[in-house]
């Protein structure tokens, strides 16, 4: 968990950086789907730093925060604060859903126009929660993930532009078999 925190650290630092027009950033939020449970419960919010190195390419920086269930039937994923604003999902023993973090960074390829298509391909770092799991090795651990996805920003309104994205994120921690698959709708500034 202290990685995690030093990474969002970094993230921070990258998000302070002065704006311009090779900077941007986002945020999004949408359901999260398992291999195992389908859309059934899962959710998550991302936000982002999207700097253009090139004119069809960005450098870009994520941190996603997912709630997924740890059952099925296990109800709606709920937030809550008890030791971080970042704890995501329920807490205790009993416990009906897992919550995961990451932060990763990798490369966004788009063309020019109005209506942008794009791919994303990242690596970073992940972390999962899951209380309800009997075993302390699948309860928590973190480790690397990888994020291959697709989506399309609308032409720009008024102060940025609108955006619906779908990814594969693969994390190699134990506890999570197959990938995670966030669908998000989101805003870009400016």
């Amino acid at each position: 968990m202290k990685s995690l925190w030093q990474l969002l650290s970094v993230f921070l630092l990258l998000l302070s950086s002065p704006v311009s027009a090779a900077n941007r950033y986002f945020a999004s939020a949408g359901p999260s789907a398992t291999e195992t449970y389908g859309f059934e419960g899962g959710w998550g919010v991302s936000l982002g730093f999207d700097r253009r190195i090139a004119e069809p390419a960005s450098f870009l920086v994520r941190a996603d925060f997912t709630s997924l269930p740890s059952s099925r039937g296990g109800g709606p994923p709920i937030i809550f604060l008890p030791h971080s604003p970042l704890a995501l999902g329920e807490s205790g023993p009993d416990a009906a859903t897992a919550s995961l973090g990451d932060l990763m960074f990798g490369l966004r390829l788009k063309p020019t126009g109005r209506v942008r298509p794009y791919l994303d391909a990242l690596i970073g770092v992940g972390h999962l929660n899951d209380p309800a799991q009997s075993s302390a090795e699948l309860r928590s651990g973190t480790n690397t993930v990888l994020s291959f996805g697709t989506g399309v920003e609308l032409p720009r309104i008024v102060l940025g532009s609108p955006f619906a994205e779908v990814r594969y994120d693969f994390y190699f921690v134990s506890g999570i078999s197959g990938p995670v698959i966030p669908v998000r709708l989101g805003f870009m500034v400016p």
